[in-house]
């Protein structure tokens, strides 16, 4: 992959969007563009991380049927984060009405 930046975003914001944003990466001593870039990128990797359906390549396909068909690792500790008890408890009660609604 390139590192090389040969695209441009352009945005237009309002004057307090600006100085916000401005206010935020001197505050993280970056500049405006590193500042929105790095912010801009991890919300997108975050969105995409989070969605249900992805279109792979016929290559990407099988690779990833390949690293599903390749049997499991024995691992200590994950076996041991798997068999400890839930911070959660065990059970959730639905009709519970302390339970958070969703």
């Amino acid at each position: 992959m390139s590192t090389t930046k040969t695209r441009r975003l352009d945005l237009r914001l309002t004057d307090k969007q600006d100085t916000l944003i401005r206010r935020a990466a001197e505050q993280e001593g970056r500049s405006v563009s590193e500042f929105t870039l790095s912010t801009v990128t991890m919300e997108a990797q975050r969105r995409l991380a989070d969605q249900r359906v992805f279109i792979l390549s016929e290559e990407d396909h099988a690779r990833f049927e390949e690293i599903l068909q390749t049997p499991l690792k024995d691992d200590p500790k994950l076996r041991k984060l798997l068999n400890r008890p839930s911070p959660f408890g065990t059970h959730i009660d639905l009709d519970d009405p302390r339970t958070p609604e969703r």
